[in-house]
């Protein structure tokens, strides 16, 4: 039969007490056979408290900048040809995504291509925005598509990243708007297609 040591730390003074629950039943706590450190509520990595579930591990506590989960979309594209801008602009695409601690990080990152139909001196703006239950819709990453100076309707990549910074565990929804517009003001059809967005949650 195996046995079962107890040893205290001569280096020490504290008193460490194991205690049992208030039950009514008969429990069997069993013992991994390997070495290692017990992790509680109280350590600063391995298991995080939030994350226990009865009688499981639902997830760990990882270390500051550690990606946590990642959402992806794709979509095919969308015609715009709208003057309204920042959170009333057009919605190409968007995703969900639930952060698991308030205060952590939302890394987006949106990519894709747009064209205007007829050649124009061409101004037209996507944003990047964000919502939670509880938070209004707010842009944050604004970035201006088209040829300014001379009237084309060539393809014009574009590239968005962001960081936002949670302040609830309540679902974010994660949009692209854009509009569809000339330097003038006047509504100009424009097509955003080979669209993504990716968002990573990062540990703050």
């Amino acid at each position: 039969m195996s046995k079962i040591s107890i040893e205290g730390n001569s280096s020490g003074t504290g008193t460490f007490t194991i205690a049992s629950p208030n039950s009514n039943s008969n429990r069997t706590l069993d013992l991994p056979d390997n070495a290692g450190t017990f992790i509680t509520t109280g350590s600063t990595t391995g298991i995080d408290a939030s994350a226990l579930s009865t009688g499981t591990v639902a997830a760990a506590r990882l270390p500051a900048g550690s990606v946590l989960q990642s959402v992806t979309a794709s979509f095919s594209g969308l015609t715009t040809s709208s003057t309204s801008t920042e959170t009333s602009a057009p919605e190409w695409g968007s995703l969900t995504i639930t952060p698991t601690a308030s205060g952590n990080y939302l890394l987006v990152i949106a990519q894709g291509v747009c064209q205007y139909a007829t050649a124009c001196l061409g101004e037209s703006f996507s944003y990047i925005t964000y919502a939670a239950t509880g938070v209004s819709e707010a842009v944050a990453a604004t970035i201006v598509s088209g040829n300014e100076t001379s009237s084309l309707r060539t393809y014009d990549a574009f590239g968005m990243t962001v960081r936002i910074t949670t302040s609830t565990t309540n679902q974010y929804t994660i949009r692209m708007r854009a509009n569809g517009k000339d330097v003038n003001g006047v509504g100009r059809s424009v097509n955003w297609t080979n669209n993504q967005i990716v968002v990573l949650e990062i540990a703050a």
